[in-house]
């Protein structure tokens, strides 16, 4: 859209970096609203709607010296090089893993600078290749080489895109070939993989970030690219060609293309979504204003790079000149826990509700086999924490929080490896009400709930630290203006009940999807409004709760249409021992059904919390699994019955409630397809792999 860069309103004229720096954040009472611009509402629109801090002008831009991220880090790099940077464990003498031992920014600064000159150097005997235009293509987990190539790309001008296993063999094929990457920088084990693809014929140099552990080894791998045209290199190997070449840094604009990151949707091909530097620095500037980090940030860089929110994260901690700690081993999540004990210093956690479900479910297991005055005082603390905070205010703040923190929270975070955790942070899909309360008093920390998407890269609505509402997201913030249109099929409407379909426009908005003129143009309306195909309401501090989808509606046989993640939500909101759901219905049919994620863990708490009134008996977690496994009629009726009681205050209809379900253990997942990487329901996928059931369900009829 061209936005003006408008610098926030503290900066002063003639200010350094740091002092800009030092103005921020802003304080919750002045971010915590949005307003609406006078005279700006349109016949099937909502009002356009600012954060209050920004209503005069949106923020795309933090310092005249900092418009882009390689700007921003070229001024780290002068006036904190000496801060660590990239940390990584040590490999001991005994093959044992030590503690994290770390790299400047100088250091990284210079390996960088030869990663960049390596690939030009490399390119430059492929007169095919334009060396002024071309992407560079990722594929390996949370790495230290894949960081020094993003940073690479922002100082030598060349884009990059990332693929990632759950893409599936033909997505990877298909950003490839249309991207005509001719570099992919990639782990040792994906270098087969992508051998294996069909259409090659672009790509001219692979880069192993992993050390091959013989001659034998790197041999039969050179011998199996060159007999695809492709020229293979180890990651030292690139670091000491552009040692000696070295090449002048080719600083971007912000108008130029930084990344496309590819979204893997909930049906068809992947889109590319071209995201600039102006959008990567508008998402720093929105991290400055909203977050509110503490002194000495050190981060776990553990949610997936391909995934824009860590990406969003990331851009933030280099900008402050943070520590980042890696995993030892990205492709393996079960280790992970064991890196954050040792790292023992995360002053913070980002990630998606999946995780922060599992995070909670452990805790409360632990909790629950705490015996004695100890589990009870635990139990009932944490269980008094959250009535203290929301009932009373108290935010975390005052002498007796300060207590309950000493005595019992610390001692659950140094267990874990959070001993200095200050908040938790959430995007990519909605998370339960419940789960925020619970780890927010269980950890002692504030919990900042976002909004945004790959197009928005990432976060343009962020709710408070310490929020009351917790279905909330916040209100959008500096970077962006909302508005909701009218959706009348779905009885949302601005004059009606203040909802519609989200849209948003501004600087941290993506401009086009790569080479796909047709779905850029579906997704903008005339006057440069993105169409994000959630619906929203806002309340009357224009704060927003995501409520549904505009395509996610049907009809049952009866005519009613039915809006099923409004539904869903409302489900895993009241209903504790469920952790997924899948809702559908048949327009054959004149009622619901759902597939229904489950633990036994979940499953047995609940059923202890009925004080045995109904209760079925469930016995132990392998036997409540092995009742699931067998879809036990009694089992699913009970559940069925209290998911019903549950949601009986929820003002939904009778149509709108399923009368059948399919209850299991983790149904859903990346690994049956029926999951995005960033968590999101595929329902045709769903559908499929479930019709089996589905089928069985109608014909069982009611329960």
């Amino acid at each position: 859209m061209g936005y003006p860069i408008v610098y926030p309103s503290l900066v002063k004229e003639g200010e350094t970096y740091e002092q800009t720096v030092a103005h921020f954040p802003y304080r919750d009472d002045q971010l915590d609203k949005a307003v609406p611009l006078p005279n700006s509402q349109k016949p099937g629109f909502s009002p356009v709607f600012r954060n209050n801090v920004s209503k005069d002008g949106l923020f795309s831009g933090l310092h005249k010296d900092a418009n882009t991220i390689y700007e921003a880090f070229q001024h780290v790099l002068t006036h904190q090089g000496d801060n660590d940077f990239l940390g990584r464990r040590e490999v001991l003498e005994s093959g044992k893993l030590g503690g994290y031992k770390y790299e400047t920014y100088k250091q990284i600064g210079a390996k960088r600078d030869c990663v960049g000159s390596g690939i030009l150097k490399c390119i430059e005997k492929y007169p095919e290749v334009d060396a002024d235009n071309f992407i560079v293509s990722l594929y390996s987990g949370n790495t230290y080489e894949w960081m020094l190539t993003d940073l690479a790309s922002h100082a030598f001008k060349f884009a990059n895109t990332t693929l990632y296993d759950s893409l599936g063999k033909e997505s990877s094929a298909y950003i490839l070939s249309l991207t005509e990457s001719p570099v992919i920088v990639l782990s040792k084990a994906n270098i087969t993989k992508v051998l294996g693809l069909e259409d090659l014929s672009h790509l001219k140099v692979m880069i192993s970030m992993d050390e091959f552990k013989d001659d034998k080894e790197q041999a039969t791998l050179v011998q199996q690219a060159e007999a695809r045209g492709i020229e293979l290199l180890s990651f030292e190997q690139l670091v000491e060609l552009g040692a000696k070449y070295p090449a002048e840094h080719r600083p971007p604009t912000r108008d130029d293309l930084l990344t496309i990151s590819f979204t893997s949707g909930t049906s068809g091909m992947p889109k590319g979504v071209e995201l600039s530097h102006e959008a990567f620095i508008s998402g720093v500037v929105f991290c400055f204003c909203h977050v509110n980090f503490p002194e000495n940030v050190c981060s776990f860089c553990f949610l997936p790079l391909a995934h824009v929110l860590e990406r969003f994260k990331v851009a933030f901690e280099i900008c402050v000149g943070a520590r980042i700690a890696l995993p030892h081993n990205p492709s393996d999540v079960r280790t992970f826990l064991d890196d954050i004990k040792e790292l023992g210093i995360s002053s913070h956690l980002c990630t998606v509700p999946r995780v922060y479900s599992k995070i909670e479910q452990g805790l409360r297991s632990r909790f629950a086999s705490l015996t004695g005055i100890q589990g009870m005082l635990v139990r009932n603390v944490i269980a008094f924490k959250g009535w203290y905070d929301y009932s009373w205010g108290a935010n975390g703040k005052g002498l007796l929080n300060k207590v309950i923190d000493k005595v019992f929270l610390s001692k659950i975070r140094s267990q874990l490896g959070f001993a200095q955790l200050d908040f938790l942070i959430s995007g990519g899909a909605p998370i339960n009400a419940s789960a925020i309360e619970f780890l927010r008093s269980a950890f002692g920390c504030g919990f900042y709930s976002g909004y945004g998407l790959s197009e928005t890269f990432a976060a343009v609505c962020l709710s408070s630290k310490y929020e009351t509402n917790l279905r909330c997201v916040g209100p959008v913030g500096v970077t962006c203006e909302l508005r909701l249109r009218d959706v009348p099929d779905l009885d949302y409407t601005w004059d009606a009940n203040r909802s519609g379909e989200v849209m948003f426009r501004g600087p941290q908005v993506f401009t086009k999807y790569f080479k796909d003129e047709q779905k850029t143009k579906d997704a903008f309306d005339e006057e440069g409004w993105f169409y994000t195909g959630d619906v929203g309401r806002l309340d009357k501090d224009g704060k927003l709760e995501v409520i549904d989808r505009v395509k996610n509606f049907f009809k049952l046989s009866q005519g009613e249409y039915i809006a099923v993640e409004k539904i869903e939500n409302i489900y895993l909101s009241n209903c504790e021992f469920m952790e997924q759901i899948f809702i559908y219905g048949d327009s054959l049919e004149d009622h619901l059904v759902g597939i229904v994620g489950v633990t036994p863990e979940s499953v047995l708490k609940y059923a202890k919390s009925c004080n045995g009134a109904d209760v079925p008996e469930l016995g132990s977690a392998d036997e409540v699994v092995k009742k699931l496994e067998s879809n036990d009629v009694e089992l699913r009726t009970w559940l069925l019955k209290e998911s019903q009681k549950n949601i009986a205050k929820s003002g939904l209809f009778g149509f709108e409630k399923f009368k059948n379900a399919y209850f299991s253990v983790d149904p859903l997942t990346i690994e049956n397809n029926c999951m995005t990487p960033t968590m999101k329901l595929k329902r045709p996928i769903a559908k499929k792999v479930y019709q089996a059931e589905i089928r069985q369900l109608y014909a069982e009829g009611n329960l």
